[in-house]
């Protein structure tokens, strides 16, 4: 894809629309229509000219389920590498990332979908991991956690050599 030279990419996409069984860390589990997008792309940029950043090896998916006036939605992705450039002095390296997000719009925020059977819990017994479309990614994500915002990712950065980070971050909120 080329999108005027301000993006572009390469690499595939993948959609599914369909119904199917899910499983709440509780045990409970009904079926629901939902809505699958992934992607796997090998190389892109996103930029003017020799400013801007540039991705590799991102793989990304989407879930969106629907049952009855209740939403949920998980989101997995990962970035091998990330780097800013364009400005003299300045480099921003990221690697390694990852980035997790299980929600729903129940008006309790931890009833979340659950793709992973955990050891203690004999109600999550059915739970299973996801696969996408479009990518080798799938959602493991462990509905135990509840409502989940996870990410983590390594930096390289030096700024014009007054400033130099090397190292590993992470959050998560659950």
């Amino acid at each position: 894809l080329d999108a005027f030279g301000l993006v572009t990419l390469n690499g595939t996409f993948g959609f599914k629309k369909a119904n199917g069984s899910f499983y709440l860390s509780d045990g409970t589990s009904f079926s629901a229509d939902y809505l699958a997008i992934g992607g796997s792309v090998s190389s892109a940029f996103v930029g003017v000219g020799s400013l801007g950043l540039t991705l590799n090896t991102v793989d990304f998916g989407v879930l969106l389920v629907t049952n009855g006036a209740t939403s949920y939605s998980a989101i997995t992705a990962t970035v091998g590498s990330a780097t800013f450039a364009g400005i003299p002095g300045l480099t921003a390296t990221v690697s390694g990332a990852s980035l997790s997000i299980n929600r729903t719009t129940n008006a309790d925020g931890n009833a979340v979908l659950d793709f992973f059977n955990t050891v203690g819990n004999a109600n999550d017994n059915s739970a299973a991991a996801f696969s996408l479309p479009g990518t080798s990614l799938r959602l493991t994500i462990d509905g135990d956690e509840g409502g989940l915002l996870q990410a983590d990712a390594t930096l390289a950065l030096d700024a014009f050599g007054l400033v130099t980070l090397n190292g590993t971050f992470g959050f998560k909120k659950a």
